[in-house]
């Protein structure tokens, strides 16, 4: 048989082979249909890290990352997502461990304080501070790419099923506290939209209402950290820095920012877990309006 007659039969051979083969990679999106694919549900632990569960029972990470398949692209970037949330953990941890020491130094040095103590702890705050906007800063980046890969994946596995629109959350750090939004589709839901929701489906609103009073919690702390901050930094640049009732407050005021670091994370999560149980509840318990 000649060469090119041999290269032709073997292309007419592979035709239906490879119309075959895509017909089998397409028709799982073309369906629509994934009833061997559980909704996702995650919760923030107390380190911030999401914690996933497949109808009430916990499971890895990895477990959502296989059926996050049917998603090209989606399981690895939900991989390196929850990755960077976990290094964002350990180094806020480190932050909160470094505050922690300068207060410990502070406080066994607060009878014989002079210029060097000071500085010494002034720069072990700054740097665990450092350490734990750098990790918060990496964590809320991978905690949003979460939050938009599994409400992507769960429209897509229930969507057959929605009985409503179909709503997914983001969230952004403000200067003082955090703001959660709403989206339905692309769309953002403004004030009045989400209080009519609010209205018609009450179990919805009730947990969205925690949220909002979380959020409103928040502000008032980040108001006093910012304080306690600014404070901080006269109190370093005072002339009267080894005046005994000036120096009696460093140990305060790293007390305040200490506490702080470990209390503001703690409401920006729970007002988070809030609102995705209310999200949750709101798509796929399928309750009526009342």
């Amino acid at each position: 048989m000649k060469k090119g007659s041999l290269i032709s039969l073997l292309t007419m051979l592979s035709i239906p082979f490879g119309l075959h083969a895509q017909d089998a990679e397409y028709s799982f999106y073309e369906n629509k249909k994934y009833p061997n694919h559980p909704v996702v549900f995650y919760q923030e632990n107390f380190f911030g890290v999401p914690v996933y569960y497949f109808s009430g029972k916990k499971v890895s990470a990895a477990k959502v990352q296989e059926f996050m398949e049917i998603i090209p692209g989606d399981a690895r970037e939900f991989r390196l997502a929850h990755s960077k949330v976990q290094t964002g953990t350990i180094l806020s941890v480190a932050g909160t461990g470094v505050v922690t020491g300068a207060m410990a130094y502070a406080y066994s040095n607060q009878n014989n304080l002079n210029n060097q103590i000071v500085l010494n702890w002034f720069l072990l705050n700054t740097a665990g501070g450092l350490l734990g906007t750098i990790g918060h800063q990496m964590g809320y980046h991978g905690k949003r790419k979460v939050s938009n890969l599994v409400g992507k994946y769960n429209y897509l596995v229930s969507q057959e099923t929605l009985d409503k629109p179909y709503l997914q959350m983001d969230y952004r750090y403000n200067h003082l506290g955090q703001k959660i939004d709403i989206y339905s589709g692309p769309d953002l839901l403004d004030k009045r939209r989400l209080s009519l929701l609010m209205e018609q489906y009450p179990e919805f609103g009730r947990e969205l209402s925690r949220a909002k009073g979380k959020e409103n919690l928040l502000y008032a702390l980040d108001a006093v950290g910012l304080a306690a901050r600014i404070a901080g930094f006269i109190y370093i640049l005072s002339p009267q820095i080894q005046s005994s009732a000036t120096s009696r407050l460093i140990v305060p005021l790293t007390g305040i920012n200490l506490s702080l670091a470990v209390a503001s994370p703690m409401i920006r999560r729970s007002a988070r877990n809030s609102t995705m149980r209310a999200l949750y509840n709101y798509n796929f318990t399928y309750n009526q309006p009342e």
